[in-house]
Formats: structure tokens, sequence, C-alpha cells
């Protein structure tokens, strides 16, 4: 991540690419969740 991200200057891409990251962030986090609700690995 560059250092302007840490400034709250980000690029329109860095933008878009955060978002998909958090998106991608919370369904493995709630994939997580369900596995261990279910008991299955």
């Amino acid at each position: 991540m560059s250092i302007a991200a840490h400034d709250g200057r980000l690029a329109p891409g860095e933008k878009i690419l955060l978002s998909a990251v958090g998106a991608g962030m919370v369904e493995a986090a709630a994939v997580v969740d369900w596995t261990a609700a279910g008991g299955t690995t």
C-alpha cells in the first residue's frame, strides 16, 4: 500500500482495490464463522 493511503489520499484505483479486499475479508470471515458454527472443516 502506498504512503498516500495512510494520509487519506487514495487514488481511484486504490479505493477500488481496498474496497475489493475489504469485501473479500468480510466474505472470508463469514465463511470461517459458518464453518465454525457447522463444525465442519
